[in-house]
């Protein structure tokens, strides 16, 4: 009969795709009737693995990092091994105080890079007589030879033979089975525990190659957030210089703005005295005419200044047009700053500096049903009206405003046209 292999795992059946370690390992049931050789050996001090306390602590620990590097080789060997000697080991638990920031990832890195020169300066030495998994199967070889000694011993004594001859060659023959047995296995248990030594150093390979990429992502995030804050800081001085020069600009747009006006408003008053002086003059002129040389003769010639008074006229009308499109800009730039920052600046006619813009959240909506004047008449009396002192609905001081106001409520043709006569605009 051949005696089963206690490392090896049961084959699965044909066909059957083997599953992948689990990282949640089997329980182990107590069978305390039953002594296991593996623990009992493992007890033994000469077993150098100080108890099969210390034995698990130190399996759950190799458990615990084979977890970590997803080595399932190993995996399924500790799983193995739980079963055979009898200790269950502990579910995974990633470790969760990992460093995070540069100088502990780089201390890290360099205490695994001094375990990992120390385990490759220690070469690979095995002794089966120090070996805990050796000594357990050897142990478990005489056990096997007892039964089967006993067992022989009792039909030789049935058939009355237990002290011949045959009988100690036949005991001899187990017994030398048994050693022969466990010799046989040392190659097996040589390359498991040569394997368990490989398995360490890539098992700290592992850890310093991982400790090694988490130093070198936490120092490209450092240095990120070192560019990140510089560039906020660049952006934040820059950003201060254009709202100064921002600032001065319009000072000086103001500056010239005034100027302007004023100097417009000069040649008003200038042209307005010499309208009159040129009337005056007209009237003593004309009447000398028609009293040298007849009505006929004042007349004729008084048209033909006419037309070119009127010549002048229209020039003085195109200059008055363009003073009043400038004026017309002037208001638009300060209707603009007054609706981006909220506040009524200086200048618009009408308004009192730092008078709240109202928002759209506070327009008034259509009244079900009929249409009605009164769903808008406050809106737009209170942001596009002079008050009036006398109670009355006052004056309108922008109607470009209050006009793209009505045609942007996206109402009816109808509805729009009624409410722009309403205020005197136009509707077209």
């Amino acid at each position: 009969m051949a005696v089963p292999d206690p490392n090896k795992k049961p084959k699965a059946a044909l066909g059957t795709p083997p599953l992948p370690p689990s990282t949640t390992p089997p329980v182990v049931k107590s069978a305390a009737s039953v002594p296991n050789p593996h623990q009992e050996w493992i007890n033994k001090q000469e077993s150098g693995q100080g108890g099969i306390d210390n034995y698990t602590k130190t399996q759950n620990q190799r458990w615990q990092q084979a977890n970590a590097s997803g080595d399932t080789d190993l995996m399924n060997r500790l799983q193995a091994d739980s079963q055979r000697v009898g200790y269950n080991l502990d579910a995974y638990k990633p470790n969760t105080a990992a460093p995070t920031q540069y100088g502990d990832w780089q201390a890290k890195q360099n205490e695994l890079m001094g375990k990992m020169e120390s385990m490759m300066n220690a070469s690979f030495n095995y002794d089966p007589n120090t070996d805990p998994r050796y000594q357990a199967y050897q142990q478990l070889a005489k056990n096997r030879a007892g039964v089967a000694s006993q067992a022989a011993m009792e039909t030789m004594n049935d058939r009355g033979i237990l002290n011949s001859s045959v009988t100690a060659s036949q005991l001899g023959q187990i017994q030398q089975g048994a050693e022969q047995e466990a010799l046989a296995a040392i190659p097996q248990f040589y390359a498991e525990a040569r394997g368990d030594y490989q398995d360490k150093l890539r098992n700290a390979a592992e850890l310093l190659s991982f400790a090694s990429g988490r130093r070198d992502a936490a120092k490209s995030q450092m240095d990120s957030d070192r560019n990140y804050n510089r560039g906020v800081m660049e952006s934040d001085r820059s950003f201060d210089r254009q709202v100064g020069r921002d600032q001065v600009a319009d000072n000086q747009w103001q500056e010239t703005m005034e100027y302007q006006k004023l100097s417009d408003q000069q040649k008003q008053e200038y042209q307005v005295a010499r309208d009159a002086i040129t009337d005056q003059r007209y009237q003593q002129e004309f009447d000398e005419n028609a009293r040298r040389w007849g009505l006929e003769y004042a007349t004729n010639k008084a048209i033909q200044e006419g037309q070119l008074r009127i010549s002048q006229q229209n020039a003085n009308t195109s200059s008055a047009s363009a003073a009043n499109s400038a004026g017309n800009a002037e208001h638009n730039r300060l209707m603009s700053i007054w609706e981006a920052t909220g506040s009524a600046p200086a200048g618009i006619a009408g308004v009192a500096p730092g008078t709240p813009f109202a928002s759209k959240q506070n327009q008034p909506k259509p009244s079900e049903g009929e249409f009605k004047l009164n769903d808008y008449k406050g809106y737009i009396n209170q942001n596009f009206m002079k008050p009036d002192p006398n109670g009355y609905e006052g004056e309108i001081f922008d109607a470009q405003g209050a006009r793209r106001y009505i045609i942007g409520l996206g109402l009816a043709d109808e509805r729009t046209d009624e409410l722009l006569s309403f205020y005197g605009l136009p509707t077209n």
